[in-house]
Parts: structure tokens; sequence; C-alpha cells
């Protein structure tokens, strides 16, 4: 599932749709898996890698790191933590 979720994510930086991109990298893993070698596989899986790497080096970190933020409360004893939010 996290394979499909960075084509996902990876793809939409260049405006395809997550709905058209993931079921196409699942026919495309079922047919090299299906009927592949293993060094034509191991060579088209390695490229895939380079989708997962743009993700990493586009865009704003201050901008995403900034809209993961749950929102505060007003109440002044809620602590946040990444992931966790107690009040």
């Amino acid at each position: 599932m996290a394979e499909f979720a960075g084509v996902a994510s990876s793809l939409e930086l260049f405006h395809i749709s997550r709905y058209i991109s993931v079921p196409l990298a699942a026919a495309a893993v079922w047919f090299l898996v299906v009927y592949g070698n293993y060094q034509s596989v191991e060579k088209i899986f390695l490229f895939a890698c380079v989708l997962y790497v743009t993700y990493i080096i586009s865009g704003s970190w201050s901008a995403r790191l900034e809209r993961s933020r749950p929102l505060q409360r007003e109440n002044p004893c809620c602590c946040w933590s990444p992931g966790m939010s107690i009040c």
C-alpha cells in the first residue's frame, strides 16, 4: 500500500490524478511480475524509485509541515506533539 501512496503523491506533483495513476501502477506491477524476467523487472523498479525522490526534492517543506499541524484550540492546557493532540 505504501508504494501506491508514493506513486499517487509523486505523480500528483505532475498534475496526474491518483485515480488514474494508482490503477495504472497496479496494472503495470502485475504485468511485470507475471510476464517479466528478473533483469527487466529490477531495472524498472529502480527507475520507479526516482518517482519517490521527486516528492522529497520538490516543494517547500516548511509549508508542508505547517499544513500538517492540527488546529490549536483556545484551551491553554492543550499539548501538541507530532501525531497527537492532548487536551
